[in-house]
């Protein structure tokens, strides 16, 4: 998920991984939601809760973590 036009439509890369608009999430929510920029964690959690109806997140970076249910923020 990105909020940069030119980014949507495209994948991250090396990794085959689509990058799609926040308005996907709510309509196609995936089960885990990927955050590679670890460093803006908390603003992404917190922006895409109200539009991606899961709790699940996947931060591998600098160190892996997996951000599931009461645990987010």
């Amino acid at each position: 998920m990105d909020d940069t036009p030119e980014k949507i439509g495209k994948f991250a890369p090396g990794t085959g991984i689509p990058i799609v608009s926040r308005e996907e999430l709510s309509f196609n929510p995936p089960d885990y939601l990927l955050i590679l920029p670890w460093n803006f964690k908390d603003e992404i959690i917190a922006s895409t809760l109200g539009t991606y109806g899961g709790k699940k997140f996947i931060i591998p970076i600098p160190e892996f973590k997996l951000i599931e249910g009461t645990n987010v923020c």
